[in-house]
């Protein structure tokens, strides 16, 4: 029973059941010394010195337990995989099409999820890799006059605006150009194949 506790609360309950263990036992041998004709003080200052120097025998103590635990957590450990493993490879020897099938949509569960959070990661989670990423202006041009429903009244720059911004801006440590194109695949495919 003694170890299934101790494997359950861990490292914690070690000193404290080592400080139990050397305090049972120095009652005990002061015990028998007051048997013998001493009285309570004396037997325990008896019992202490012949136990020893106790700080040493505790610290011992809690160092042997602490290994013992380690040691008995990592054969429970390797106890409980090996169990595992030896059933898993009961059940899919006895459905084997079923355990197919099972172990085919976790691989594409988790090859879908893994390509998304690439994906995800590269374009949205990663800074971009400049030197003040915090610090980056985006610089657009609106066109006068109102706005049509779904329009941001953001206009395009031209080319040599863009360049002539580059070059001669000094406001700015540097700068990058970025564009998007919608396009109708009607226009490239016959309307049989679209629709």
């Amino acid at each position: 029973m003694r170890p299934v506790i101790r494997t359950r609360f861990g490292r914690r309950a070690v000193p404290r059941e080592v400080e139990d263990e050397l305090a049972f036992h120095l009652e005990m041998r002061a015990r028998q010394l007051m048997e013998s004709g001493l009285t309570h003080e004396a037997a325990i200052e008896e019992a202490r010195r012949r136990f020893g120097d106790v700080g040493e025998v505790r610290n011992t103590c809690v160092t042997y337990d602490e290994e013992r635990l380690r040691s008995m957590n990592r054969l429970s450990i390797v106890h409980d995989i090996r169990q595992d493993l030896a059933y898993a490879v009961r059940m899919i020897r006895r459905a084997p099409a079923v355990s197919m099938i099972v172990i085919l949509t976790l691989a594409l569960g988790i090859g879908a999820n893994t390509a998304i959070f690439s994906l995800i990661n590269a374009v949205m989670l990663r800074s971009l890799p400049v030197e003040r990423p915090s610090e980056i202006v985006r610089v657009s041009v609106h066109e006068a006059g109102p706005i049509k429903d779904g329009d941001t009244g953001n206009a395009y720059f031209t080319n040599p605006l863009w360049e002539e911004l580059r070059d001669h801006a000094d406001g700015f440590s540097g700068f990058a150009a970025s564009g998007s194109m919608e396009f109708d695949l009607a226009e490239f495919f016959p309307t049989e194949i679209v629709g």
